[in-house]
């Protein structure tokens, strides 16, 4: 099984979430920040070639993350040739990694989907997935929105008895759950591992102070996309309650991936 783990320059929550995993899981890291700073014992993961690091070029030490093009760059690296992956970020708690494990390997032949507890701080798939339900909506700004959207494109699109999602979002929902929350808590506390961690949100309200136009702009988009009321996500209930379809066609952010790969060439 193949692990990506999206950082934004955590290193204490990027060692903790590799020492989740590196017993029985091939680890990859795709970083928005140019520095990777590992732990004795992973550094030598990483020499003896059981450890993978990518970075996102485009990014720059001082942008606030952009999660839709980080997974999307995941998905081409290693949808080329796996045909599942688990997608994880830095600060996701895993509080039992070996009943993490278990529970993975044991539902991993009944759903091509799983996705929890809040957002998209975890989820697994297959390649199935993304060839039905397309990429992540690139127009959606840091990490705002596009989880929501990636996760209702997928509602619709799939065989549902294929889904297991858990979202405790206000706009989020419960189906088929096999008990992901009990091991990824989601409060604050357990993201952060030392008294200086600063979540992706709040890094990014910092860096746009009086007014977060990262959110705006991801709401409006949301609103416009999905014909929804109010600031078109939050505070209106559930997203699958909403079944207008798509006020405009999806984009295929990577023609050429999906026409050789996802299309079989």
């Amino acid at each position: 099984m193949h692990v990506w783990i999206l950082t934004f320059n955590r290193p204490r929550a990027l060692n903790r979430q590799i020492n989740a995993f590196k017993d029985w899981a091939e680890i990859h890291i795709f970083s928005n920040h140019p520095k990777i700073e590992l732990s004795e014992d992973n550094h030598l993961l990483w020499k003896d070639g059981r450890l993978h690091i990518f970075y996102n070029t485009l990014s720059d030490s001082e942008s606030n993350s952009y999660c839709a093009r980080s997974w999307n760059n995941i998905f081409l690296k290693d949808f080329k040739t796996e045909d599942r992956l688990i997608c994880i970020q830095d600060d996701t708690c895993i509080t039992n990694p070996s009943a993490f494990r278990a529970l993975i390997e044991e539902q991993q032949s009944k759903y091509d989907f799983i996705w929890g507890p809040a957002g998209d701080q975890f989820f697994y798939l297959t390649k199935t997935i993304l060839q039905r339900t397309g990429w992540f909506d690139e127009r959606y700004l840091g990490c705002y929105c596009g989880d929501a959207d990636f996760l209702k494109r997928v509602w619709l699109l799939n065989d549902r008895d294929r889904l297991s999602i858990i979202d405790s979002h206000d706009w989020g929902f419960t189906h088929n759950d096999i008990g992901i929350a009990r091991l990824i808590p989601t409060d604050v506390h357990a993201k952060a591992c030392d008294s200086t961690y600063v979540n992706q949100h709040e890094e990014t309200e910092g860096k746009l102070q009086h007014r977060n136009t990262a959110l705006q702009q991801s709401q409006s988009h949301f609103k416009a996309k999905w014909a929804t009321p109010g600031n078109g996500i939050n505070g209106i209930g559930s997203m699958i309650q909403y079944t207008a379809p798509p006020q405009f066609p999806e984009i295929d952010w990577y023609p050429w991936f999906t026409t050789k790969y996802l299309n079989g060439g």
